[in-house]
């Protein structure tokens, strides 16, 4: 069969696995469905700990991560700008008394600092 489809044998086993190895994980993940349905902010870690308290389950953090992230039910982080200052329309702008001439004719003249 493999010389009629013109691939590999080991292509095809491999393929052969994979295709039947989802399938033994249906009841669990019909239990993160289930615990997702109750809990919409729960992540992977959140379900992982919530499965041994009330399904039984002792089986690795690692395949509750891949079953989340091939059935997409993964939750989207929230990304938070840190560290950026948004100005305030209603305050008032500082004077420039230099408008941007910053030669002096004598020392001790002008005086600049910068807080960047």
């Amino acid at each position: 069969m493999c010389q009629v489809l013109q691939v590999s044998e080991a292509s095809y086993y491999q393929w052969l696995r994979t295709r039947t190895r989802l399938h033994q994980y249906d009841d669990l993940l019909a239990k993160i469905r289930q615990i997702r349905a109750e809990n919409k902010d729960y992540g992977a870690y959140r379900i992982f700990l919530a499965l041994p308290l009330f399904h039984g389950y002792n089986g690795t953090y690692y395949v509750i991560l891949k079953l989340c992230k091939i059935y997409q039910l993964m939750l989207k982080k929230k990304y938070h700008a840190k560290g950026i200052t948004k100005a305030d329309p209603t305050a008032q702008a500082s004077e420039n008394p230099i408008q941007q001439d910053f030669s002096a004719a004598a020392p001790n003249q002008k005086w600049l600092g910068d807080i960047t």
